[in-house]
């Protein structure tokens, strides 16, 4: 038998039949269970000791909660958190102990217990356990008990003017006992707060309704009942499951945004609480989408400023079936293959079917394909470019089948994925025919999506004039919901239904005027996909959507963007109906954004972030780099067709464009796009912005 401390990762041996892992700590008032701070938590069951020490290294973590699940072999569930920031503290833990060496120790390492759990082995009782420093600040009256009464654990709540922090129901040759941990309850540490025994799940639920709170502690009681802790919540948003699976447990956490705290296995299912582990505003959007599908399938959200933090995220590492949100990596690898010669979009000949699967009915009987599936009776031959613009702001499936097939196949899109990174994506079917011969879903995470759309966009994976076609020939225009936040959206109604629900703007709230509410809408920018699918008659309805977006902050009267990735997605919910609320909900995430950059609009009225004059038709382009190490800029301006007529080389400061060609002929008369970039002396693109150019003469 062995005893392993842990100080610092290293180890000394000892023969005692325990474990025990101690670290450097910061000195806190609350309990294991009360913090709301977002932390990185992990949850294992079924697990040896072992497993779990290895685990607690490997995670750099202590423990919060420990139930065993099988006493000989001796295996464990737990939860544990990352040892570092609000949650950090001194701790340690112990399996396999009597009640005497448990209490000596306790005093011995000036701890207090935060979590027991008790069993019986050949005979014996046994315990595991969980306990904090109780020296400094951290210090504080504290008792435990085991097989005792209820009555007897209300006597001494009331003698020691304490609260429970852990309580647990077991059976030990037919008694029903209890075990409890309490905490002075006084001061810093003073709490309003319930316990209950043998409650059903209605009488929790009514309960946690009329004191306001939240649970802090479950364990298993007689029946189909549990005995439970609540205290006074402080507004943090907390959730708790019953009669869930492993797998349904976990998930409903992620779906929540939310760490588990406790978890209580019984008969092969389990019961958990968990507490929120995402900013306000991300619950915030989480409750909105949900309210939205009726709590049916499941759904996510992401929001990533690029080159920079993940601002709010829902299942953004849950795999989904992206339907058409999908078509912008092989929109990516084909722009990627010739982003040397763009041109040759304009006149490489793409051959597409024109014919496809006109039955819309995904119920009917040996329909193994789907609508819009192409069946290459017809064949016609178009531009890349136009081939591509087809597949990305028509949404056309057979030119999307038409791309998929001359660039790689299924395996070679999936080879692309992975090699940029995108290692969760999965390319099982072809595009529009998700029931097609037998195959699964594709697969994407926003996460992926987000990796696909920040290399696009911050140089890593296209350069900046490629980056403008990729634009370009995508769906571009500013998002409905993200002008509503800005200005406001009233209901829109189609056919006496409703298509689009009302939008509070912000503008006007922080006193901009309609005209600089009008000029920040029109400085943003945005290029996105969605994708939309039905593949049965009932909860099988898929609705996505994934993109980058740039808004218009201000800097000394300059623009200077900031830059976004996002994600939407909704699998399995009721209706299309929906679904496509939701993804239009989901880009609520934006709104704090949006408010942070008008609010540089309000002192800095509406000018450009580059600064241009005009003289015949000559424009003067100067680099603006407020707060950054930007050295040069350059410049490339496409026709309608996006075919690029003119192109700088890499320039420091500023130059002067007067309209030509690369022959240095005058552009005609027309309407053009020109994309300006700017990057840093290590060739990190820090800006890139496109803009409609008309010239009339």
């Amino acid at each position: 038998m062995n005893y392993r401390l842990f100080r610092n990762f290293v180890a000394l041996v000892l023969f005692l039949p325990i474990l025990v892992t101690v670290f450097g700590a910061h000195a806190l008032a609350q309990e294991k269970r009360s913090l709301a701070a977002q932390t990185g938590w992990w949850w294992y069951y079924n697990v040896s000791p072992d497993f779990v020490g290895t685990k607690l290294n490997d995670n750099q973590a202590r423990l919060i909660d420990i139930k065993v699940t099988q006493a000989s072999p001796l295996l464990f569930s737990v939860v544990m958190v990352k040892n570092t920031g609000a949650y950090q503290k001194a701790w340690g833990w112990y399996y396999g102990v009597d009640a005497g060496f448990l209490a000596s120790q306790m005093t011995v390492l000036q701890s207090r217990l935060i979590d027991l759990e008790t069993y019986v082995v050949n005979g014996q009782q046994k315990f595991a356990a969980v306990f904090v420093s109780n020296t400094g600040a951290q210090n504080k009256g504290w008792w435990w008990y085991f097989n005792t009464s209820p009555d007897f654990i209300a006597k001494k709540i009331k003698d020691n003017k304490a609260r429970l922090i852990d309580l647990d129901s077991y059976e030990i040759d037919g008694n029903r006992l209890y075990s409890a941990v309490m905490i002075s309850n006084k001061g810093a540490d003073k709490k309003a707060w319930w316990w209950y025994y043998n409650a059903s799940p209605d009488f929790i639920a009514n309960k946690l309704t009329k004191n306001k709170a939240l649970l802090t502690s479950i364990d298993r009681g007689e029946g189909d009942t549990f005995t439970v802790i609540m205290e006074k919540s402080s507004g943090q948003a907390a959730w708790w499951n019953y009669g869930k699976s492993a797998g349904e447990l976990y998930n409903n956490a992620l779906q929540n945004g939310a760490r588990l705290v406790d978890v209580e296995p019984y008969d092969d299912l389990y019961a958990g609480l968990m507490v929120t582990d995402v900013s306000a505003e991300t619950t915030r959007v989480n409750e909105l989408m949900r309210s939205a599908v009726g709590n049916t399938g499941y759904w996510g959200v992401y929001l990533k400023q690029l080159d920079g933090p993940v601002l709010g995220a829902i299942n953004e590492r849950r795999p989904f079936e992206p339907a058409s949100m999908m078509k912008a990596l092989y929109h990516l690898k084909v722009i990627k293959q010739f982003e040397e010669n763009l041109n040759i979009l304009n006149t490489q000949q793409q051959p597409f079917s024109l014919s496809a699967n006109v039955d819309d009915d995904p119920t009917t009987p040996g329909d193994e394909r789907g609508s819009g599936c192409p069946t290459y009776q017809q064949i016609a031959v178009d531009t890349l470019a136009n081939v591509l613009a087809k597949m990305m702001k028509n949404s056309d499936n057979r030119a999307t089948d038409a791309i998929l097939l001359s660039f790689g196949g299924k395996t070679g899109m999936q080879n692309f994925a992975h090699s940029i990174g995108m290692n969760d994506t999965e390319i099982n079917h072809h595009i529009g025919c998700p029931k097609g011969d037998g195959e699964s879903p594709n697969q994407l995470t926003l996460h992926d999506a987000g990796i696909l759309y920040e290399g696009a966009a911050d140089g890593t994976l296209l350069k900046p004039t490629s980056f403008a076609v990729f634009q370009q020939l995508m769906p571009n225009s500013v998002l409905g919901r993200i002008s509503g936040i800005v200005k406001g959206r009233v209901t829109q109604f189609k056919n006496g239904v409703m298509t689009a629900e009302p939008v509070t703007g912000e503008a006007k709230k922080l006193g901009l005027t309609d005209a600089q509410a009008d000029a920040f809408i029109n400085a943003i920018q945005m290029a996105w996909k969605p994708g939309q699918y039905t593949v049965c008659g009932g909860n099988c309805n898929d609705v996505t959507i994934g993109g980058w977006a740039s808004l218009p902050f201000k800097s000394g009267g300059q623009i200077v963007p900031k830059q976004y990735v996002f994600g939407v997605f909704t699998n399995d919910v009721a209706t299309v109906a929906a679904g496509g609320l939701a993804r239009d909900r989901g880009l609520e995430i934006f709104r704090q954004e949006i408010i942070a950059a008008l609010k540089t609009w309000k002192a800095a009225g509406a000018s450009s972030e580059l600064s241009k004059t005009s003289a015949n038709t000559g424009f003067s382009f100067k680099l603006v780099a407020e707060g950054t190490n930007a050295k040069e800029l350059s410049m490339a301006v496409f026709d309608a067709s996006g075919r690029a007529v003119f192109q700088t080389d890499w320039v420091a400061n500023g130059f002067v464009w007067h309209g030509q060609d690369t022959q240095g002929q005058l552009l005609a008369n027309g309407v053009y796009l020109y994309v300006i970039a700017v990057r840093t002396p290590d060739g990190r693109v820090v800006r890139n912005e496109v803009k409609k150019l008309i010239i009339v003469r």
